[in-house]
C-alpha cells in the first residue's frame, strides 16, 4: 500500500518582493533595520529562521500581514 508523503517548506518571496515595492535594498536591510548578511543569506536560500525574527523584521518594516513577508509551501506525493 502506497502511503501519501506530505512535505513543508517556507519561502520568503513575498518578502522579497515587499521589500522591492518598498524601495528597501539589502545594504538598507543590513545597515537600517540591522539585518545580518547571514539572515538575509538565509531567507535568500529558504532556510528556517526563527518567529520572533519574522515578528521584528514586520514590525520594523510597518508590515501587518505575514503574507507579505513568507508563504508555507505545502507538497503531497506518493512515497514509492
Amino acid at each position: 500500500m502506497r502511503k501519501r508523503i506530505r512535505t513543508l517548506s517556507v519561502s520568503y518571496e513575498p518578502f522579497f518582493q515587499t521589500i522591492s515595492e518598498m524601495g528597501i535594498t539589502q545594504t538598507n536591510l543590513i545597515r537600517k533595520y540591522n539585518l545580518s548578511s547571514s539572515l538575509f543569506s538565509r531567507m535568500k536560500e529558504g532556510k528556517n529562521i526563527q518567529m520572533d525574527t519574522i515578528l521584528q523584521l514586520m514590525k520594523d518594516l510597518g508590515v501587518d500581514d505575514t503574507a507579505k513577508i513568507f508563504r508555507v509551501i505545502i507538497e503531497e506525493y506518493d512515497d514509492r
